[in-house]
């Protein structure tokens, strides 16, 4: 990518309303103890967040946490949004989706949809994720709930080392359930450094899980999509021909957005970062006066989009893991960057293989990353 250019387009942005959650999952990166910032948004600093996106082209966009659904003014800014022609989503655990009308109530005031998110297949797996007792109940009943009055709501699986033997007992759960839809997100390690939980699953197996669910979803009933809107795995882990596939059903995305800079996340105080697992790398802020709530005119905000730190954080993240990747095929097509930074950083990335210009793979590259590994869903047979 050019760093230098102006302006790029934009994709889908992320407001981080809140901080605050009524879980305690052991893996999260979203915990505001661990920052020296602002915690919560106030109702204006949202909806002047919303007003900053739309200034840059963001038209759909992610509510985070955090637990958004435990922030106060969810309902306002979700009609806010609406009222300026714009699509937010969210991304929540569920537990308030179950309360008499509230999940209807935001379907009302305009959220476009969303994901509930789940860790496990039973109360144990799920609930030991969680550290609070009944989760796992709730976010099945707000799953069961969205399928019975056809809310655009849709169950979300990170899969990680604690789940990944269990993947198809959570998606029969789910097919019971009634779900056609299925998100698969996938665990990476914490950028931050006091949360490092070590719950990530290797790129290799994730590759693997999303390969075999692919094929049987036709058979299964339903579809499952896999990070669409970018892919923390590198693309060289998948099996090729099946990767084209993917593409073409649209179910799996490309790039990186901290490379890329094709989207903002907006914390409380109004720190942008540039991917989400960043929490701990400011780039800038969407106020040039915090107080008065005053935004950054559009054309401010891209010229220090394109220089200063911002780009800075680009230049570091460019990097590719090994001379493989410089030459790759899906790297010149600006489709793979070597899979999650997180993952460089934390050193967690096994040998890569290349691909031409034509995206066929190079035949002097380590071969054993294909076809050749072993399943990690065996039960799947």
């Amino acid at each position: 990518m050019d760093t230098a250019l102006p302006q790029v387009y934009m994709g889908k942005g992320v407001i981080i309303l809140t901080y605050a959650c009524n879980l305690k999952c052991s893996f999260c990166y979203a915990a505001s103890e661990v920052f020296d910032r602002p915690g919560t948004m106030s109702l204006n600093e949202a909806r002047r967040s919303v007003d900053f996106l739309d200034s840059i082209g963001i038209k759909t966009f992610t509510l985070l946490g955090g637990e958004p659904t435990v922030f106060k003014h969810l309902l306002e800014v979700v009609a806010y949004s609406r009222e300026r022609g714009m699509g937010p989503w969210v991304v929540t655990n569920g537990t308030r989706i179950c309360e008499p009308g509230f999940a209807q109530s935001l379907i009302d005031a305009g959220l476009k949809g969303g994901c509930v998110s789940l860790h496990g297949h039973s109360a144990e797996e799920h609930d030991r994720a969680t550290l609070i007792a009944g989760s796992y109940y709730a976010a099945m009943k707000a799953i069961a709930m969205a399928v019975e009055r056809d809310w655009p709501l849709f169950p979300m699986l990170t899969v990680m080392d604690s789940n990944i033997s269990s993947v198809l007992k959570v998606v029969n759960n789910l097919i019971r359930a009634g779900c056609k839809t299925i998100y698969i997100n996938y665990g990476i390690p914490n950028i931050v450094k006091s949360l490092d939980t070590g719950i990530d699953a290797s790129p290799q197996a994730l590759a693997r899980v999303s390969e075999q669910l692919f094929l049987m979803q036709d058979d299964l009933g339903v579809r499952f999509i896999f990070n669409r809107e970018k892919n923390k795995v590198p693309l060289c882990h998948f099996n090729h021909d099946l990767l084209k596939d993917m593409f073409e059903a649209g179910v799996i995305g490309t790039g990186c957005e901290a490379v890329q800079g094709n989207s903002v996340i907006v914390e409380p105080g109004g720190t942008i970062l540039g991917c989400s697992h960043w929490v701990e790398h400011p780039l800038l802020n969407i106020y040039k006066n915090y107080e008065a709530l005053e935004l950054l005119e559009p054309e401010e905000f891209w010229e220090q989009w394109a220089t200063g730190r911002p780009k800075e954080f680009r230049d570091e993240l460019r990097y590719f893991p090994y001379e493989e990747c410089e030459d790759c095929g899906w790297r010149k097509d600006r489709k793979c960057f070597g899979g999650c930074k997180v993952w460089q950083s934390a050193g967690a990335l096994p040998k890569l293989r290349a691909f031409d210009d034509l995206n066929n793979s190079l035949p002097d590259n380590n071969p054993i990353l294909g076809r050749l590994a072993l399943p990690v869903l065996t039960e799947l047979k």
